[in-house]
């Protein structure tokens, strides 16, 4: 082997390294940790994933009932803070659930997340309809527990929250 070789050899593993790791990085934000090493497992499938692909899927649509007038009474209250403070433990423990059960966070509207089930990497579509009903039902149970915990720390600000679901399958 002469040096030229080992030279082109060296750099194409460092290219090939920083690619995996801009990989990494760009679906850690997005996905659970097991479905990113799932998909660095195969980096040509990867690069696919980039370029966009129609896939089977279900989407799981939650928002808070009654959330635009609770803003306005604690705006009015002078209970911004507390307000965002319940908003950010609410949407933080729905974005565990759903990567728990292997979802991919979409977006978030307002008091609304969408999460995808089936992409970045699918089980197939009725194995991932049944996983997203699962994740709504624990969605609520998490939300029960949430509001527990908000009654016992502070009865006097606490005003319950109830969320509705929606999904939908397909192409």
């Amino acid at each position: 082997m002469c040096s030229s070789d080992l030279l082109f050899g060296g750099h194409a593993y460092l290219l090939e390294g920083r690619e995996r790791r801009r990989l990494r990085h760009t679906f850690e934000r997005y996905v659970a940790p097991s479905v990113v090493a799932e998909i660095l497992a195969d980096p040509e499938s990867a690069r696919g994933i980039l370029r966009g692909r129609v896939l089977e899927v279900t989407v799981l649509f939650c928002d808070l009932q009654g959330f635009t007038q609770l803003t306005r009474r604690r705006s009015e209250a002078g209970q911004s803070e507390l307000h965002v403070r319940q908003l950010n433990q609410y949407l933080g423990a729905m974005v565990e659930v759903i990567g728990a059960h292997g979802g991919t966070v979409d977006k978030f509207i307002g008091d609304a997340v969408m999460a995808v089930f089936g992409s970045p990497v699918g089980r197939g579509p009725n194995q991932e309809a049944q996983t997203a009903v699962r994740c709504a039902l624990a969605m609520a149970g998490r939300l029960g527990q949430l509001n527990a915990e908000w009654r016992q720390a502070a009865p006097e600000d606490f005003e319950p929250l109830a969320n509705g679901v929606g999904l939908a399958s397909g192409p």
